[in-house]
Protein backbone atom coordinates (compact mmCIF):
# COMPACT_ATOMS: atom_id res chain seq x y z
CA UNK A 1 0.00 0.00 0.00
CA UNK A 2 2.78 2.42 0.87
CA UNK A 3 4.74 1.49 -2.30
CA UNK A 4 1.74 2.15 -4.51
CA UNK A 5 1.15 5.54 -2.90
CA UNK A 6 4.80 6.49 -3.28
CA UNK A 7 4.69 5.38 -6.93
CA UNK A 8 1.60 7.50 -7.62
CA UNK A 9 3.28 10.52 -6.00
CA UNK A 10 6.49 10.30 -8.12
CA UNK A 11 6.38 12.38 -11.33
CA UNK A 12 8.66 11.22 -14.24
CA UNK A 13 10.22 13.48 -16.92
CA UNK A 14 8.29 13.76 -20.14
CA UNK A 15 9.81 13.46 -23.62
CA UNK A 16 9.22 17.18 -24.21
CA UNK A 17 11.07 18.10 -21.04
CA UNK A 18 14.00 15.92 -22.06
CA UNK A 19 14.09 17.54 -25.51
CA UNK A 20 14.05 21.01 -23.95
CA UNK A 21 16.88 20.06 -21.57
CA UNK A 22 19.00 18.60 -24.38
CA UNK A 23 18.37 21.67 -26.56
CA UNK A 24 19.39 24.06 -23.80
CA UNK A 25 22.50 22.01 -23.08
CA UNK A 26 23.37 22.05 -26.80
CA UNK A 27 23.06 25.84 -26.93
CA UNK A 28 25.31 26.17 -23.88
CA UNK A 29 27.94 23.82 -25.37
CA UNK A 30 27.78 25.64 -28.72
CA UNK A 31 28.21 29.03 -27.04
CA UNK A 32 31.15 27.75 -25.01
CA UNK A 33 32.72 26.25 -28.15
CA UNK A 34 32.34 29.51 -30.08
CA UNK A 35 33.89 31.44 -27.20
CA UNK A 36 36.78 28.94 -27.07
CA UNK A 37 37.26 29.10 -30.86
CA UNK A 38 37.24 32.92 -30.79
CA UNK A 39 39.79 32.94 -27.98
CA UNK A 40 42.00 30.49 -29.88
CA UNK A 41 41.73 32.61 -33.04
CA UNK A 42 42.68 35.76 -31.15
CA UNK A 43 45.62 33.93 -29.59
CA UNK A 44 46.82 32.75 -33.01
CA UNK A 45 46.51 36.27 -34.39
CA UNK A 46 48.46 37.65 -31.43
CA UNK A 47 51.22 35.07 -31.93
CA UNK A 48 51.35 35.85 -35.66
CA UNK A 49 51.55 39.57 -34.93
CA UNK A 50 54.39 39.01 -32.46
CA UNK A 51 56.26 36.89 -35.01
CA UNK A 52 55.70 39.57 -37.66
CA UNK A 53 57.04 42.31 -35.39
CA UNK A 54 60.02 40.17 -34.39
CA UNK A 55 60.93 39.65 -38.06
CA UNK A 56 60.96 43.41 -38.60
CA UNK A 57 63.03 44.02 -35.47
CA UNK A 58 65.55 41.40 -36.58
CA UNK A 59 65.99 43.17 -39.94
CA UNK A 60 66.28 46.53 -38.18
CA UNK A 61 69.04 45.21 -35.92
CA UNK A 62 70.88 43.69 -38.88
CA UNK A 63 70.88 47.00 -40.78
CA UNK A 64 72.01 48.84 -37.65
CA UNK A 65 74.91 46.42 -37.19
CA UNK A 66 75.96 46.77 -40.83
CA UNK A 67 75.87 50.57 -40.79
CA UNK A 68 77.88 50.61 -37.57
CA UNK A 69 80.75 49.13 -39.63
CA UNK A 70 80.59 51.75 -42.42
CA UNK A 71 84.10 53.02 -43.24
CA UNK A 72 86.36 54.36 -45.96
CA UNK A 73 90.12 53.90 -46.52
CA UNK A 74 92.44 56.76 -45.71
CA UNK A 75 93.92 56.89 -49.19
CA UNK A 76 90.67 56.50 -51.15
CA UNK A 77 89.86 59.45 -53.38
CA UNK A 78 87.92 58.37 -56.45
CA UNK A 79 85.44 55.59 -55.77
CA UNK A 80 82.02 55.33 -54.20
CA UNK A 81 82.04 54.23 -50.57
CA UNK A 82 78.33 54.78 -49.84
CA UNK A 83 75.32 55.15 -52.09
CA UNK A 84 71.57 54.84 -52.17
CA UNK A 85 69.48 54.74 -55.30
CA UNK A 86 65.89 54.67 -56.44
CA UNK A 87 66.45 52.16 -59.22
CA UNK A 88 63.00 50.59 -59.06
CA UNK A 89 61.27 53.41 -57.22
CA UNK A 90 57.47 53.56 -57.13
CA UNK A 91 56.67 52.40 -60.65
CA UNK A 92 56.40 48.78 -59.48
CA UNK A 93 54.87 49.53 -56.11
CA UNK A 94 51.32 49.64 -54.78
CA UNK A 95 49.65 52.78 -56.05
CA UNK A 96 47.55 54.53 -53.45
CA UNK A 97 48.96 52.68 -50.47
CA UNK A 98 49.90 55.13 -47.74
CA UNK A 99 51.83 53.85 -44.76
CA UNK A 100 51.60 55.78 -41.51
CA UNK A 101 54.30 55.43 -38.89
CA UNK A 102 52.92 54.06 -35.59
CA UNK A 103 55.39 56.29 -33.76
CA UNK A 104 54.28 59.46 -35.55
CA UNK A 105 50.95 59.66 -37.35
CA UNK A 106 52.14 62.71 -39.28
CA UNK A 107 54.69 60.58 -41.16
CA UNK A 108 53.23 58.85 -44.20
CA UNK A 109 54.77 57.83 -47.50
CA UNK A 110 53.92 56.31 -50.81
CA UNK A 111 55.75 53.04 -51.05
CA UNK A 112 58.98 52.70 -53.02
CA UNK A 113 61.92 50.35 -53.39
CA UNK A 114 65.35 51.86 -52.73
CA UNK A 115 68.78 50.27 -52.72
CA UNK A 116 71.63 50.96 -50.30
CA UNK A 117 75.32 50.06 -50.19
CA UNK A 118 78.26 50.89 -47.95
CA UNK A 119 81.83 49.72 -47.62
CA UNK A 120 82.62 48.29 -44.22
CA UNK A 121 85.56 47.54 -41.99
CA UNK A 122 85.28 44.99 -39.19
CA UNK A 123 88.14 44.65 -36.72
CA UNK A 124 86.86 41.24 -35.64
CA UNK A 125 87.35 39.67 -39.08
CA UNK A 126 91.02 38.81 -39.23
CA UNK A 127 92.40 38.82 -42.78
CA UNK A 128 89.01 39.84 -44.24
CA UNK A 129 88.38 43.13 -42.49
CA UNK A 130 87.23 45.03 -45.56
CA UNK A 131 83.85 44.36 -47.06
CA UNK A 132 80.72 45.69 -48.63
CA UNK A 133 77.09 45.43 -47.54
CA UNK A 134 74.09 46.17 -49.70
CA UNK A 135 70.31 45.97 -49.40
CA UNK A 136 68.07 45.36 -52.36
CA UNK A 137 64.44 44.46 -53.16
CA UNK A 138 63.92 41.60 -55.60
CA UNK A 139 61.25 39.06 -56.41
CA UNK A 140 60.59 36.22 -54.02
CA UNK A 141 62.46 33.76 -56.25
CA UNK A 142 65.33 35.85 -57.64
CA UNK A 143 67.00 38.91 -56.09
CA UNK A 144 67.74 40.37 -59.53
CA UNK A 145 64.24 40.08 -60.95
CA UNK A 146 62.05 43.13 -60.45
CA UNK A 147 58.95 42.54 -58.31
CA UNK A 148 55.87 43.51 -60.31
CA UNK A 149 52.90 42.69 -58.09
CA UNK A 150 53.64 45.39 -55.52
CA UNK A 151 55.79 43.52 -53.02
CA UNK A 152 59.05 41.61 -52.98
CA UNK A 153 61.81 40.25 -50.79
CA UNK A 154 64.50 42.27 -49.05
CA UNK A 155 67.91 40.75 -49.81
CA UNK A 156 71.25 41.43 -48.15
CA UNK A 157 74.51 41.46 -50.09
CA UNK A 158 77.66 40.79 -48.07
CA UNK A 159 81.21 40.43 -49.36
CA UNK A 160 84.47 40.43 -47.42
CA UNK A 161 88.08 40.63 -48.55
CA UNK A 162 91.54 41.22 -47.07
CA UNK A 163 92.01 44.57 -48.78
CA UNK A 164 89.86 47.45 -50.00
CA UNK A 165 88.44 46.94 -53.50
CA UNK A 166 87.69 50.24 -55.24
CA UNK A 167 84.99 48.65 -57.38
CA UNK A 168 83.24 46.74 -54.61
CA UNK A 169 80.22 49.04 -54.82
CA UNK A 170 79.85 48.43 -58.54
CA UNK A 171 80.10 44.69 -57.89
CA UNK A 172 76.87 44.89 -55.94
CA UNK A 173 75.26 47.44 -58.19
CA UNK A 174 75.73 45.72 -61.52
CA UNK A 175 76.16 42.06 -60.60
CA UNK A 176 73.39 39.53 -61.08
CA UNK A 177 75.11 36.83 -59.05
CA UNK A 178 73.35 35.28 -56.06
CA UNK A 179 76.59 34.05 -54.48
CA UNK A 180 76.68 36.79 -51.86
CA UNK A 181 72.95 37.43 -51.51
CA UNK A 182 70.77 36.20 -48.63
CA UNK A 183 67.06 36.58 -47.96
CA UNK A 184 66.06 38.74 -45.02
CA UNK A 185 62.29 39.21 -45.11
CA UNK A 186 59.47 38.55 -47.59
CA UNK A 187 56.36 40.53 -48.54
CA UNK A 188 58.09 43.93 -48.42
CA UNK A 189 56.03 46.74 -49.97
CA UNK A 190 58.23 49.65 -48.93
CA UNK A 191 61.96 50.16 -48.42
CA UNK A 192 63.02 53.79 -48.33
CA UNK A 193 66.49 55.11 -47.46
CA UNK A 194 67.58 58.67 -46.75
CA UNK A 195 71.10 59.80 -45.84
CA UNK A 196 71.82 63.00 -43.92
CA UNK A 197 75.31 64.55 -44.03
CA UNK A 198 76.67 67.73 -42.53
CA UNK A 199 75.09 70.47 -44.53
CA UNK A 200 73.17 69.80 -47.71
CA UNK A 201 71.89 66.51 -49.03
CA UNK A 202 74.53 64.94 -51.30
CA UNK A 203 74.27 65.45 -55.02
CA UNK A 204 72.93 62.76 -57.28
CA UNK A 205 73.47 61.57 -60.78
CA UNK A 206 71.18 59.66 -63.12
CA UNK A 207 72.22 56.20 -64.19
CA UNK A 208 70.02 54.35 -66.65
CA UNK A 209 67.08 56.45 -65.59
CA UNK A 210 67.66 55.92 -61.87
CA UNK A 211 68.42 58.62 -59.33
CA UNK A 212 71.46 57.75 -57.25
CA UNK A 213 72.92 59.58 -54.25
CA UNK A 214 76.55 58.81 -53.59
CA UNK A 215 79.43 59.56 -51.24
CA UNK A 216 82.96 59.36 -52.55
CA UNK A 217 86.43 60.20 -51.30
CA UNK A 218 86.65 60.39 -47.52
CA UNK A 219 83.00 60.98 -46.74
CA UNK A 220 80.09 59.17 -45.18
CA UNK A 221 76.64 60.37 -44.13
CA UNK A 222 76.17 61.34 -40.50
CA UNK A 223 72.77 59.71 -40.24
CA UNK A 224 70.80 57.16 -42.27
CA UNK A 225 67.03 56.90 -42.06
CA UNK A 226 65.38 53.61 -42.95
CA UNK A 227 61.68 53.00 -43.56
CA UNK A 228 60.36 49.51 -44.14
CA UNK A 229 56.83 48.21 -44.58
CA UNK A 230 55.81 44.61 -45.13
CA UNK A 231 52.59 42.64 -45.46
CA UNK A 232 51.23 39.84 -43.34
CA UNK A 233 51.48 36.41 -44.95
CA UNK A 234 47.73 36.02 -45.48
CA UNK A 235 47.43 39.21 -47.54
CA UNK A 236 50.54 38.30 -49.55
CA UNK A 237 49.14 34.88 -50.40
CA UNK A 238 45.85 36.40 -51.49
CA UNK A 239 47.69 38.88 -53.72
CA UNK A 240 49.79 36.11 -55.24
CA UNK A 241 46.59 34.34 -56.27
CA UNK A 242 45.95 37.08 -58.85
CA UNK A 243 47.52 36.26 -62.20
CA UNK A 244 47.61 39.92 -63.23
CA UNK A 245 50.26 42.03 -61.44
CA UNK A 246 48.22 45.24 -61.70
CA UNK A 247 45.21 43.51 -60.15
CA UNK A 248 47.40 42.38 -57.26
CA UNK A 249 48.66 45.94 -56.72
CA UNK A 250 45.11 47.30 -56.81
CA UNK A 251 44.06 44.68 -54.27
CA UNK A 252 46.88 45.60 -51.90
CA UNK A 253 46.28 49.32 -52.27
CA UNK A 254 42.97 48.83 -50.44
CA UNK A 255 44.66 47.19 -47.44
CA UNK A 256 47.21 49.57 -45.94
CA UNK A 257 46.18 48.43 -42.45
CA UNK A 258 47.74 45.02 -43.18
CA UNK A 259 51.21 46.58 -43.45
CA UNK A 260 53.65 46.54 -40.53
CA UNK A 261 55.73 49.72 -40.67
CA UNK A 262 59.18 50.41 -39.21
CA UNK A 263 61.08 53.68 -39.26
CA UNK A 264 64.42 54.17 -37.55
CA UNK A 265 67.52 56.35 -37.61
CA UNK A 266 71.07 54.99 -37.54
CA UNK A 267 74.00 57.27 -36.64
CA UNK A 268 77.21 56.70 -38.60
CA UNK A 269 80.57 56.91 -36.88
CA UNK A 270 82.70 59.02 -39.18
CA UNK A 271 86.22 57.78 -39.59
CA UNK A 272 88.69 56.08 -41.84
CA UNK A 273 90.51 52.77 -41.59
Amino acid sequence: MDLQARSRGTRALTVIELMVSVTLMSFIILALYQMFARTQDQMRRAITQVDTLEAGRAVMKQIQRDLSLAAYPEDESTNIVFYLSEDWSTNLGVYGMTMVSPQNAAISNRNQFDRMFTTTFNHAFAQTNWGGVGYHIGSQHDPWVQPTNGFGTLYRYNFNTNFFLPAIGNTFRFSSSTNFMSRLIDNVVHFRVRAYPNGNFPGYFDSVGARMYSYTNQALPRMVEIEMGYLDQESAEQALAFENAQTARNYLSQRPERVTFFRFLVPIQLGSQ
